[in-house]
């Protein structure tokens, strides 16, 4: 159960992110944009896939007392995570005018690869967490994929509803 509301939780906020972008950029007439947004997501979403191959073989390497600091850590290393997400939200009221704010910039800028690199980065962070807040799950409980699978998809599905709620 654990597993199904942190991917939900993660995915979720991914597919908001995405979905504030994408009505930006749609609304703006941006279509080369939309292309760079979604080809910063596919991008995002491969390399975490790859990243928690990596991480777990790198994980299964270590027995013992080098196993017992991985975990610690990876503990230490996801609380930090978390504690700089609390504190950014904190600091970030509207963070849907922050996003329009920065795709504006990238537009404005002429700098090609902007809103790839936005999408990217807030999909990939996402991932990250994903990954860290699983393996620390994992260490205690093991992981079940069905859950997380089931967390992702309906975290896709609400925030695709709530897109799509905000195109109209």
């Amino acid at each position: 159960m654990a597993e199904l509301l942190v991917v939900f939780r993660e995915v979720f906020e991914a597919a908001l992110i995405i979905g504030i972008l994408y009505t930006y950029l749609n609304k703006i007439g941006a279509k080369s944009e939309i292309i760079q947004l979604w080809k910063g997501v596919t991008y995002a979403v491969l390399l975490s896939i790859i990243a928690s191959f990596l991480f777990y073989q790198i994980y299964g390497e270590f027995t013992g007392a080098p196993a017992q600091i991985f975990e610690g850590v990876t503990m230490i290393v996801a609380a930090i995570v978390l504690a700089t997400m609390i504190i950014w939200m904190a600091r970030n009221q509207n963070i849907a005018q922050d996003l329009k704010d920065k795709a504006e910039k990238s537009i404005t800028t002429g700098f090609k690869y902007g809103i790839l690199s936005l999408a990217f980065v807030a999909v990939f962070r996402e991932g990250v967490e994903i990954i860290l807040f699983l393996y620390a799950i994992g260490i205690k409980d093991g992981i079940s994929v069905i859950p997380s699978i089931i967390g992702a998809l309906m975290a896709l599905f609400l925030g695709y509803f709530i897109f799509i709620q905000g195109i109209k």
